[in-house]
């Protein structure tokens, strides 16, 4: 990418041809997906034997026999999931976006992209990478578990109930919860957004790489919320679906909850790919700027 293309629509177009033009940049967001359908499949088998041997007193202790029995199970579903997922990017997810974010950095120098030349430059920051991971978890659930206090205080309790416009702020506070719950996964990204290309790139430990990472969006945050904000856009009518999950469960079939999961499971993996190349992209044009 040339260092004369500073502005956001170029680099976010610049960012898209290189995706397209390396599928490589993609491959670890597939094996991503991949764990994350596999968890899928072993979650829907849950109330079958074997599994149930294992699972069924768990989820009777949580929720109850009746989550066990078809339909009442698949509400279940994404709760479980929900909790996988974020294993899985914990533990996976996080070093295999290195991997990806390794790769534009090779492309940008004309190096070798071999995925196991990738694999094992990326695992060498395994530690530091998962540390990364849990710590975006963890700013993620700070922020919406904050958010959700306020709802319940505020747009769920007694407050100023007896004042028309406050109880209209209560009332879109609720309806909009979540694409709140969307913000804050965006806000919490931006914040950790350089992480793992500075790893990569600068081959840095933990501390020293968050340090930078906060330096650099001091300088470009407005332009790396855009940056992971845009393209996240795309995903706000899978989340408006699973918002009337359980009402198209009623109308269609409950078997559209894991049509659901799995189509955002897909399209997520595209995103993603693209918002880590647009930023380890902007990190290797601005790094000597």
């Amino acid at each position: 990418m040339s260092k004369k293309q500073h502005t956001a629509l170029s680099i976010l177009s610049t960012s898209f041809i290189t995706m397209i033009n390396h599928p490589v940049i993609i491959f670890p967001f597939v094996l991503i997906a991949f764990f994350e359908l596999f968890s899928l499949e072993i979650i829907y088998f849950i109330p079958r034997w074997p599994l149930s041997i294992i699972f069924a007193p768990v989820i009777r202790a949580i929720w109850s026999e009746q989550a066990l029995h078809y339909p009442f199970n698949f509400p279940v579903i994404y709760n479980i999931f929900y909790a996988a997922q974020i294993i899985i990017y914990v533990f996976l997810g996080g070093y295999l976006t290195a991997v990806s974010s390794a790769t534009i950095y090779h492309i940008n120098e004309n190096k070798p992209t071999g995925l196991r030349i990738m694999l094992k430059k990326a695992g060498r920051q395994y530690i530091n990478i998962f540390c990364v991971a849990l710590l975006l978890i963890v700013i993620y659930f700070l922020i919406r578990e904050g958010y959700g206090l306020f709802i319940k205080k505020f747009a769920l309790g007694k407050i100023g109930s007896s004042i028309r416009i406050i109880r209209g702020i209560k009332k879109v506070l609720v309806l909009t919860n979540q694409y709140a719950v969307f913000l804050f996964t965006v806000i919490a990204e931006t914040m950790l957004a350089y992480c793992i290309p500075i790893l990569i790139v600068e081959n840095k430990k933990l501390f020293a790489a968050i340090k930078e990472n906060f330096i650099f969006l001091k300088k470009t945050f407005f332009a790396t919320f855009i940056f992971v904000l845009a393209p996240s856009l795309l995903l706000l009518p899978l989340i408006y679906a699973n918002g009337k999950a359980l009402i198209l469960m009623d109308k269609v079939f409950p078997e559209v909850i894991i049509m659901l999961i799995a189509g955002g499971i897909i399209f997520s993996l595209f995103i993603n790919a693209f918002i880590i190349t647009v930023l380890t992209s902007f990190y290797l044009l601005k790094r000597k700027t």
